[in-house]
């Protein structure tokens, strides 16, 4: 009797967990930060700067020219994840908006690839995205509005239609009184284990 109890005990607590969602909660303002969040228990994507990732990286050298025997650490879902996002926004940082958007834009067109289960459990708590188009030159800065319109809208446009949302606040415009670009998004996802 004992035993039947224990299992039933073990099997809520497993039903449990599984019921609760995962959150991912990226913000972007001149500043990556990506947070991975499961009940209560927080976990930052970006808690390493790119100096204290060389060192480390450094570190695991020296350590693995002495143990050869040793196979290298595997990388996880999590180090993907983290490691498409820093590469996603990099662009943004470094290429400008444009080749951020179509490096985007090719992303989520792999969304129609994605089994539709899979799909249901993605649930877009809150996704606000601000994108102030600016260049030096009124005209530049109207076609980048143009063509910055023709990227964001389409993306968005596929992304609900696949993707449960709560709340969406996109909102993009020419700013022709500064110099250059500026976005800043947030975006809130929860992901369902199960049902």
């Amino acid at each position: 009797m004992w035993a039947l109890i224990i299992i039933l005990g073990i099997a809520l607590v497993i039903v449990f967990l599984l019921l609760c969602p995962v959150a991912l909660k990226i913000k972007y303002n001149d500043e990556l930060v990506v947070q991975v969040r499961y009940l209560f228990l927080y976990y930052n994507l970006d808690k390493e700067s790119d100096e204290d990732g060389q060192k480390k990286k450094a570190r695991q050298r020296k350590e693995n020219l002495h143990k050869p025997n040793e196979e290298p650490e595997k990388k996880g879902l999590m180090s993907d994840i983290k490691r498409y996002i820093k590469i996603l926004f990099n662009k943004l940082k470094h290429d400008g908006l444009d080749s951020f958007l179509q490096a985007l834009e090719f992303s989520v067109k792999r969304i129609k690839d994605v089994p539709v289960y899979l799909l249901k459990h993605i649930v877009i708590k809150k996704l606000k995205c601000t994108v102030a188009i600016a260049s030096d030159d009124a005209a530049k800065t109207a076609i980048s509005y143009g063509r910055a319109c023709s990227y964001i809208y389409p993306i968005i446009s596929i992304v609900t239609s696949y993707i449960k949302y709560k709340k969406l606040n996109v909102n993009v415009y020419p700013d022709f009184d500064k110099k250059e670009d500026y976005v800043n998004i947030e975006l809130n996802v929860k992901i369902r284990l199960i049902y």
